[in-house]
This record gives C-alpha cells, sequence and structure tokens, in this order.
C-alpha cells in the first residue's frame, strides 16, 4: 500500500510538472499576443492619422491638427494622443520621454517604448511617436500612449484559471 501512495504522489507530481509548464507556456504566448497586438495597433493608428495631421498642417496650420488631435483623442477610451515638438519649451507640447530617446524620429522613423511613466500613472505603458512634419530643424510628431494594466489583470487571471484548472484536475 505504502507502495500505491508512492506511485500516486509521484504520478501527481508529474502530472502537476506538466501542466505547470503548458500553464508557463500558454501565458508567455499570451504576453507575446498581446504586446504585438497594443503595438499594432499603435502603428495603425498612427500610420492612418499620418496623412491626415500632416495635410492639415500644410492646409490650416497647427490649431486645425491640435483640433484634429484633440478630437480623436477625445473619441478613445484608454489611449491618449497629444501632439508634441520634439525640443518643446512648454511642457504643454513636450514629449513623455527624453529627447535623446526620440532620435530616430528627427530621421523620419517612428520610436516604441514600454516602460514605467509615473508621470501618466502606475504600471508601464506603451508610448509610441510618429514624426508628422519638420519645419525648421523641429520635429513634430503624434504621441500616443496606453496603459498595459489590462495586461496585469490578464495574466494575473490567466494565472488563477491555470493554478485553479491544475488543482481541480485532481
Amino acid at each position: 500500500m505504502k507502495l500505491a501512495r508512492k506511485l500516486s504522489f509521484a504520478l501527481f507530481l508529474c502530472v502537476l510538472g506538466v501542466l505547470a509548464v503548458a500553464a508557463y507556456i500558454n501565458i508567455q504566448r499570451e504576453v507575446s499576443l498581446f504586446d504585438t497586438d497594443v503595438q499594432s495597433d499603435h502603428q495603425r493608428m498612427a500610420r492612418i492619422l499620418q496623412p491626415s495631421l500632416a495635410e492639415a498642417w500644410q492646409r490650416e496650420g497647427e490649431d486645425r491638427v491640435l483640433e484634429m488631435v484633440k478630437l480623436t483623442d477625445a473619441e478613445r477610451v484608454r489611449i491618449d494622443l497629444r501632439w508634441v515638438w520634439l525640443g518643446a519649451s512648454s511642457a504643454e507640447r513636450a514629449p513623455l520621454l527624453p529627447v535623446a530617446e526620440l532620435e530616430p524620429l528627427v530621421r523620419g522613423r517612428m520610436v516604441q517604448v514600454t516602460r514605467e511613466m509615473p508621470s501618466l500613472g502606475d504600471g508601464d505603458f506603451l508610448v509610441t511617436y510618429l514624426p508628422v512634419i519638420q519645419q525648421h530643424g523641429r520635429v513634430a510628431a503624434l504621441e500616443i500612449s496606453e496603459s498595459l494594466s489590462q495586461k496585469t489583470s490578464y495574466l494575473r487571471t490567466t494565472m488563477l484559471n491555470a493554478v485553479a484548472t491544475t488543482f481541480l484536475a485532481h
């Protein structure tokens, strides 16, 4: 009888180990898919808005562009949009990230960064910059920021489900 208990316990540990590895792999895959999806959404939004903002700048000037960004921002619940100038003197138009990190914008390239942004709130944020115009050596860009708190909540729920499933299976 002792041997049966030991074998049952060993089998239980093996099954538990396999389920734990499967849950870990699943969570890693889900994190990757989540990150890719959020980054893609930012890129798509920026690429859609870029030509409209550039054209509005050419035809109607900065006030119209600011109005367009404000209206578009109001339509988004979890995503914040701002019009920023590299090297802006006012905090209202200055980017969230240091200008040194935004060097690719000067060369016309998009910048995406994921990090904690205490000025926006707790947790990690994805911040995307897309250059829209260059004028007199200055670069204006569309700044898109989004909290990644949903990812943390989703991961917590996924882990709890994996643990519950593992223990309910036995």
